[in-house]
């Protein structure tokens, strides 16, 4: 297999991000980094994306650290009751 589909890549995420807004987080989408037009590629220029079915590999986590701060910078990081 060379890819999932989009329902299976983000299986869990409705879930978390209903549990993180329950709580006042702030929840950052990164599905357009890790999925296109409903596919999600296990590599992305080179790097493997993931080390098991549930976790990202660290050095294709590594490389999208400004896109995270860039989206952390304009967050709201105070926590909302």
């Amino acid at each position: 297999m060379c890819e999932l589909t989009l329902d299976v890549g983000f299986r869990n995420i409705d879930y978390a991000a209903r549990a993180a807004e329950s709580l006042g987080l702030h929840v950052i989408d990164m599905s357009s980094v890790f999925c296109h037009d409903g596919r999600c590629p296990l590599a992305i220029g080179g790097l493997n994306v993931y080390r098991d079915d549930d976790h990202v590999n660290r050095s294709f986590y590594e490389t999208l650290a400004p896109l995270i701060a860039a989206d952390l910078a304009g967050a709201k990081l105070i926590r909302t009751e």
